[in-house]
């Protein structure tokens, strides 16, 4: 003969017993912007930045561009070679 799993004595009770978890604040976590360029022989990732110095955009050139043009401007600067 099978055996019969066991029971509580009240399984009323049970089913209706759900714990809730309260949370009395979230905090943003910092995303990590990942690059996703693939950088090929001879090219460069520049990143342009705005006023207060954050990145805003991102763009790949070779290393004689940057420095004709882009070095000469400090809203640009060398991300990744």
């Amino acid at each position: 003969m099978a055996k019969q799993p066991q029971t509580s004595n009240t399984p009323e009770e049970s089913k209706n017993d759900v714990k809730a978890i309260e949370v009395s604040e979230f905090k943003d976590t910092p995303v990590m912007k990942k690059s996703s360029v693939i950088l090929k022989r001879g090219e460069i990732l520049i990143a342009e930045l705005d006023d207060k110095g954050n990145e805003v955009n991102e763009f790949v050139s070779n290393q004689k561009t940057f420095d004709d043009f882009y070095s000469k401007n400090s809203k640009f600067k060398i991300k990744k070679k």
